[in-house]
């Protein structure tokens, strides 16, 4: 894993089989996470075992997470060019992702991140905790060529309206309803965009 020191600042490690944990500070807001990066194996209990771990990791430490690399896995059948999905990993996937409560970041530019012969697939990911995701929901994954890194950094900014989204996990951040009430009785009275 890669990162600039003066955007983030380690204060801890953690290394383990097919996983690193960083302990930081996001320097510019201040924000406290553990960014993992991991490498699932090819044989499936040891994939299990993975899980096993950053789940024990997740609930030990308890900080927002930001969970990025080689998953060895796809969670829909259209990240297989094949079609083909293994149900029962496809199934294993989820529930850590449900039990760690994690949320992806979109895919730029690429519908697959691995590529061999005349197969794709799409296991190379990017989640984080809702915490994450608030304060940091302008994030994409990018892929570099052909099963190397993950990037994970903004989008490029499109000039104009763009749709409102909502994330349920807002409603559970303590500013959520304040911030909302006070933007709400703020003395903006007009339409935006006229």
């Amino acid at each position: 894993m890669l990162w600039d020191n003066s955007k983030f600042n380690v204060n801890s490690e953690e290394v383990g089989v097919g996983w690193i944990v960083l302990y930081g500070l996001n320097m510019i807001s201040g924000f406290e996470c553990a960014v993992v990066g991991l490498y699932a194996p090819n044989i499936v209990h040891h994939r299990k075992k993975l899980c096993m771990d950053l789940i024990t990791l997740k609930f030990a430490f308890d900080v927002p997470l930001f969970l990025m690399g080689d998953f060895y896995e796809t969670l829909l059948p259209e990240e297989r060019s094949i079609g083909y999905i293994n149900h029962v990993e496809c199934r294993d996937l989820k529930k850590f992702l449900a039990i760690c409560n994690l949320m992806e970041y979109p895919l730029s530019g690429h519908r697959f991140t691995w590529f061999r012969g005349g197969s794709m697939n799409r296991i190379d990911r990017s989640f984080s905790s809702p915490d994450c995701h608030l304060q940091f929901n302008d994030l994409m994954s990018r892929r570099l060529p052909d099963h190397r890194q993950l990037l994970l950094g903004y989008q490029e900014q499109i000039k104009g309206w763009k749709p409102f989204r909502f994330l349920d996990c807002w409603l559970t951040h303590p500013q959520f309803m304040p911030q909302i009430e006070s933007r709400w009785d703020s003395d903006c009275k007009q339409f935006p965009g006229r």
